[in-house]
């Protein structure tokens, strides 16, 4: 499996290399802006499985088909559903129809597939807030291969998912195509985009001229390697607790945003889950959760430590009740913890909570780099 990425523990896929491509890159229109730069609003939708994932409104088509989408940095590909797929995976959820639009092309003999889901390809119109791409590639799901820990479509909040990774790991077969990310930054005003998580209030998608909030005091930029198609940089350090015992510890790191979790080498998610009362890994046949791994949980009423993770020469603190998702076990009193160990034990991939505290900047431009600056994660939604 290259670059789908169905939850944040699913380390090895994530951090594969960007599956190969045809050598040729087939362009079609230039990108049509209304204006340079906007904003949308990221909403938080608690799905089926009880976390919640952050999403934006996104109209597809002539006449407009408006789709909750998901923003994932771990993968490049428009993904939408379509009403070619079985109904009862997707009966709560509007669905992309390319008939129902007089802008939609299908693009003979492309098609996409990550061995989970895949389906045709088409080209139609995209406004992302007043970002319009008109012959934007659309990958819609037709088939998808369910299992016992696969996440279905009718218990998730998205009805679609827009990949902000590096073209190197757009999926699109035979002929390799433009992606979103790839058509916004060509005629924008700076080639970024920003993203403002909240705790439980709507956040803020940014692309174009970066605007930074007056809160900030200042951005600390870092060094990007996308090697692998994926927002990778290095992590500078850790803590636990109060932050005053803090590790300087180099360790290479990726944004997963789209992810309710964030995974750390097993040393350091055994320290700080062996400082709460109660807290055990159990396997995957014991935690009723669509993950393929063990995972630590907790009693839902155990007090958590705040935790910190450095960027260059930064801390940005992950207050504990990012940490504790309360989502909880069937029919007891445990929960399941953001913070999660994986079988690649040299890598962070920062999730959504770890995300949270920070104001992230990712700019395209050539070498790219992401830049963090600490933000209050409960106050700041103004």
């Amino acid at each position: 499996m290259a670059g789908y990425f169905v939850i944040a523990l699913a380390a090895l896929a994530i951090l594969a290399p960007a599956a190969s491509t045809a050598p040729q890159v087939e362009s079609f229109a230039p990108l049509q802006l209304d204006r340079l730069n906007d904003t949308v609003t990221i909403s938080p939708v608690l799905n089926g499985y009880e976390f919640t994932e952050h999403t934006i409104l996104v109209s597809i088509g002539n006449p407009p088909q408006v789709l909750n989408m998901k923003l994932s940095t771990t993968h490049a590909d428009f993904r939408v559903y379509s009403d070619a797929m079985p109904k009862y995976l997707v009966s709560h959820h509007k669905l992309y129809n390319p008939d129902d639009s007089k802008s939609a092309e299908w693009i003979e003999g492309a098609y996409w597939n990550d061995s989970k889901r895949g389906g045709p390809v088409y080209r139609d119109s995209v406004e992302v807030g007043q970002l319009i791409t008109p012959h934007q590639v659309v990958q819609t799901v037709r088939e998808i291969v369910l299992t016992e820990k696969s996440l279905r479509p009718d218990r998730e909040g998205h009805e679609g998912e827009l990949g902000l990774a590096f073209g190197s790991r757009n999926l699109v077969e035979p002929v390799k195509q433009k992606t979103w990310l790839e058509n916004m930054t060509g005629d924008l005003e700076a080639p970024t985009f920003t993203v403002e998580l909240y705790h439980e209030r709507p956040g803020r998608f940014t692309f174009g001229a970066m605007k930074t909030p007056s809160y900030i005091n200042g951005i600390t930029y870092t060094a990007v390697d996308n090697e692998a198609g994926l927002w990778g940089f290095t992590t500078t350090g850790w803590a636990i607790g109060d932050g005053i015992v803090y590790r300087n510890e180099d360790i290479p790191a990726i944004i997963a945003l789209g992810s309710p979790f964030t995974m750390m080498p097993e040393g350091i998610v055994r320290r700080y889950w062996e400082n709460v009362d109660g807290a055990k890994r159990v396997g995957p046949d014991k935690h009723h959760f669509p993950l393929d791994t063990d995972v630590w949980i907790y009693p839902c009423n155990s007090e958590l430590p705040d935790f910190f993770y450095g960027v260059e020469d930064i801390k940005i603190h992950v207050p504990n009740y990012l940490i504790g998702m309360k989502f909880k076990r069937d029919h007891t009193t445990e929960c399941v913890g953001a913070l999660q160990s994986h079988r690649d034990d040299k890598t962070v991939v920062l999730g959504d909570s770890f995300l949270k505290p920070a104001f992230v900047v990712f700019d395209a431009a050539n070498p790219p780099r992401i830049g963090f600056a600490p933000k209050d994660a409960v106050n700041r939604a103004t």
